[in-house]
């Protein structure tokens, strides 16, 4: 086991050696098109929790702004001259 692991870091080891400007250009030319896919796919969530919060937003305000409509006291006539006695 530990034989297996020494064996896989050596060649870990001379592989980055070896083909270390090939792989740096390999990643660096294909980096743009996985760079500008995660973009998209980031302005997407964006857009869609931007939805979302918005809605929830409104329906919270609607619903407290509906609470507080139903706890708010009364303004009459008998409750204004019980108030003034």
């Amino acid at each position: 086991m530990v034989k297996g692991f020494v064996l896989g870091l050596i060649v870990g080891i001379v592989t980055a050696v070896v083909w270390h400007d090939s792989i740096q250009e390999y990643v660096k030319d294909n980096l743009g098109p996985a760079r500008a896919k995660a973009d998209d796919v980031l302005r997407t969530v964006q857009e869609t929790s931007e939805g979302l919060l918005d809605g929830a937003k409104e329906q919270i305000s609607s619903t407290l702004e509906t609470a507080r409509d139903r706890i708010r006291p009364v303004r009459s006539a008998d409750a204004a001259a019980s108030v003034g006695a």
